[in-house]
Formats: C-alpha cells, sequence, structure tokens
C-alpha cells in the first residue's frame, strides 16, 4: 500500500499540468492559423447576421442582416459594417475618423478614432496573435463541428481598459480549415449579447477605396 499511494498523489498533481499543455499546444495551434490569416489577408468582405440577447426582457432581438468589407490600407485599414434590415445602419471605419450614419433619419455621428482606437481593431481579421496578446487574456475552450466543419473555440477577455469599457468577454469561432472567425459572440457589462455570424467570406477580392466613402445629404443632420 505504501508503494501505491504515492503515484497516486502523483498522477493527480500530473493531470491538470497535462491539461493546461494540452490546452496551451491547442491555443498556440489557432493563434498560429490566425497569423497565417493576418499574413494573407489584403481584403475581407462576407454577408452576416447579427442577432441580440437583451437580458432584461430575456429574448433575442429580431436578426439583423447586412455586410462588412474590411482593407488593409498604409497606416491602418478601412472598415464598413452596414445593417441593411430591417433598419438600416452604417458604421465606417478609417484611419482618422468613425461615422456611423443613419439613412432613414437623415443623421449621421463622427468622431475621432483615437480614443475609440482599440475598440474597432480589427478581431482576428487581419489581427496578429501578438497584438491581441496586448488587449486579451487568451484560452482554448474546445472544438465544435457544425454542420460538418470543425471550429476552434477561444475566449477573450479584455485587459485593456479602454476595451473593457465596452464588453467583457468576446468569444470566436475559428474555421479550421481556413482561420477565418466565421462567428463571434460579444457579451456586455449589462449582461447583453451580441452574436455575429459571417457568411459568403472573400478573402483578397479587389475593394475600391471608395466603397467606404459615405455621400451624405446637403441637409443631413450631425449629432453628437
Amino acid at each position: 500500500m505504501k508503494k501505491i499511494i504515492p503515484s497516486i498523489v502523483i498522477i493527480l498533481i500530473c493531470l491538470p499540468g497535462m491539461w493546461l499543455a494540452a490546452d496551451n499546444s491547442k491555443l498556440k495551434r489557432v493563434l498560429d492559423k490566425l497569423d497565417h490569416l493576418n499574413s494573407e489577408v489584403q481584403t475581407f468582405q462576407a454577408e452576416l447576421i447579427q442577432t441580440k440577447w437583451i437580458k432584461l426582457l430575456q429574448e433575442m432581438d429580431e436578426p439583423e442582416k447586412g455586410k462588412i468589407l474590411f482593407k488593409k490600407i498604409p497606416g491602418g485599414f478601412l472598415l464598413r459594417k452596414e445593417i441593411e434590415e430591417p433598419g438600416n445602419t452604417i458604421l465606417v471605419v478609417s484611419p482618422d475618423e468613425i461615422i456611423i450614419y443613419y439613412p432613414k433619419k437623415n443623421q449621421a455621428l463622427r468622431r475621432s478614432l483615437e480614443n475609440h482606437r482599440d475598440r474597432y481593431a480589427g478581431v482576428g481579421i487581419g489581427t496578429s496573435s501578438e497584438e491581441l496578446k496586448k488587449n486579451f487574456d487568451i484560452s482554448f475552450v474546445k472544438d465544435e463541428v457544425i454542420e460538418e466543419q470543425i471550429f476552434h473555440i477561444i475566449e477573450l477577455l479584455p485587459t485593456n481598459p479602454k476595451i473593457k469599457d465596452y464588453f467583457s468577454k468576446l468569444i470566436l469561432w475559428v474555421d479550421a480549415d481556413t482561420g477565418i472567425p466565421m462567428q463571434q459572440r460579444i457579451e456586455e457589462l449589462n449582461g447583453d449579447r451580441t452574436i455575429i455570424q459571417f457568411f459568403k467570406v472573400k478573402i483578397n477580392k479587389k475593394i475600391k477605396d471608395k466603397n467606404f466613402e459615405i455621400k451624405f445629404p446637403r441637409d443631413v443632420e450631425y449629432i453628437s
């Protein structure tokens, strides 16, 4: 009996370390895929469906459909996210400013990007693992099969105070084949959560800079 007990203790002590090593190995595999994507991608475009869980009401909001465009440029990136239905909202991010336009209300909001840069930095798309590590604690959650496709699920907890002000957790579903984050779940400070799914993804298809421009009517109202 005296010989058996030490062996059991050693096994119990070693197992957590083994699990941690396995998770670290899996996380490195996912981050390597994101780094490869970052090194290859110049443009990204996709259709999207966005749904939001409202904690106060304990129900899902009406799904929103739209599209997203992303393009690397010298000194930064261009981003356009447009919700087309049921409402209409256009978000454009450039190296200098953020614009949110509500066509039906004919209202627009313009802000300098300087104080919001970390919030709108591409997460997983055009972002290296080193950049992610500067702003998040990252952990591997699990692999999940959805419609015969394998996804690596990773969890990102903000460490950057500027990002902590916007959300408490970000979860990415990374396509095992392409390294593309095809789904993300944003968990807000008030308990609400938003799920964004990408479809019909196109990588490195030509996108003209003018696609990131918004032509406002002369009587547009700028709101604060």
